[in-house]
């Protein structure tokens, strides 16, 4: 069994992306998608903090091409999102995942979105405890298709047994089940509900990034949440 999923290089993504990825052989980033319309998470993402909730994002360039190819505008939003981070997780059980994960991977001045988001989601899989997936991108698999023509393709390629995704209305106008049936590959929908954990600054805010249960429930918590056993 060859166990698959695919998913947009995000910015410091939500606990339901590293769920897809827990339950994954091999997880692809589906960086040769197009950069979104408007606002979107390969961008920008929630904290939570004592005010409420916090958006963090980073400026790109907005030209609808591939994510692989979309360039960071400006490098002075990272200085930013480092003392937020602090603010918000500095003093929360396990914030020790901001030198270790977070914080070595923003030092760096990165030219595209692409690849920042690349080495947040790794260094956070690791820290979490995601130790046997492997990480490819779909820019560089040789693929002629792009974006949702390439999905199949994707799978196909990489020998995939189970596609791993999630239910929302974009996967659901993306995949053809009954076609990726016929090539012998099941869909396995994972949820996206999970329960509240222990958060700092008040009342408990859901869909924050990875790194707020990270910081307030550590790696084993965070585990215990992925596999939807709750904390």
């Amino acid at each position: 069994m060859r166990r698959i999923g695919i998913h947009q290089p995000n910015y410091l993504p939500w606990l339901g992306y590293f769920r897809k990825i827990a339950r994954c052989d091999e997880f692809v980033f589906y960086d040769n998608a197009r950069l979104p319309l408007g606002k979107s998470y390969v961008s920008r993402n929630a904290i939570r903090t004592h005010q409420g909730t916090q958006w963090l994002t980073v400026p790109i360039g907005k030209e609808q091409i591939p994510i692989s190819e979309v360039k960071v505008s400006d490098q002075r939003w990272r200085k930013k999102h480092v003392g937020s981070l602090m603010q918000s997780y500095g003093k929360a059980p396990y914030a020790s995942v901001l030198k270790d994960a977070v914080f070595p991977v923003l030092e760096h001045e990165f030219d595209r979105i692409a690849d920042l988001n690349i080495a947040l989601i790794k260094s956070l899989a690791s820290w979490i405890g995601l130790a046997d997936v492997r990480f490819l991108r779909a820019s560089e698999l040789g693929l002629s298709e792009e974006g949702a023509e390439s999905i199949e393709p994707i799978l196909q390629a990489l020998d995939a047994t189970v596609y791993v995704t999630g239910k929302g209305a974009g996967t659901q106008r993306s995949i053809d089940e009954a076609s990726l049936n016929a090539l012998g590959i099941d869909v396995d929908y994972i949820s996206a509900e999970f329960p509240e954990y222990r958060q700092l600054h008040g009342a408990f805010e859901p869909r924050m990034c990875a790194v707020d249960a990270c910081a307030n429930i550590g790696p084993d918590g965070v585990k215990r949440l992925l596999d939807g056993d709750g904390e």
